[in-house]
């Protein structure tokens, strides 16, 4: 499913390479806010995991940002650990895309 046209997408970078592709930066205008997009991306980058055939995608954001993480959370990610990131601290996040066989 596509956000509305009115929301303008922009994903600023992502990190495909390893055993479990890493995302960064996922941000969306203030004035997009509330039409889907963060959900749209999220699912695009899952989609784009499972075709690379990693079980994993994984993703930080500032530790503070409450309202962020419970948005991870109430899309399915499962918070992993905070570290600290100069001069800050961002807390993991990671989805299973696919469950392994074994």
């Amino acid at each position: 499913m596509l956000p509305p046209p009115s929301c303008r997408i922009e994903l600023l970078a992502a990190g495909w390479r390893g055993a479990a592709p890493s995302m960064h930066r996922l941000a969306v205008r203030r004035s997009a806010a509330g039409c889907g997009a963060s959900g749209f991306l999220l699912g695009w980058a899952v989609d784009r995991t499972r075709e690379l055939g990693r079980q994993y995608l994984r993703l930080d954001c500032d530790a503070a940002q409450t309202r962020l993480r419970a948005f991870y959370e109430r899309f399915g990610l499962r918070y992993r650990s905070d570290r600290q990131a100069e001069p800050y601290f961002v807390a993991w996040y990671e989805i299973e895309v696919w469950q392994s066989r074994g």
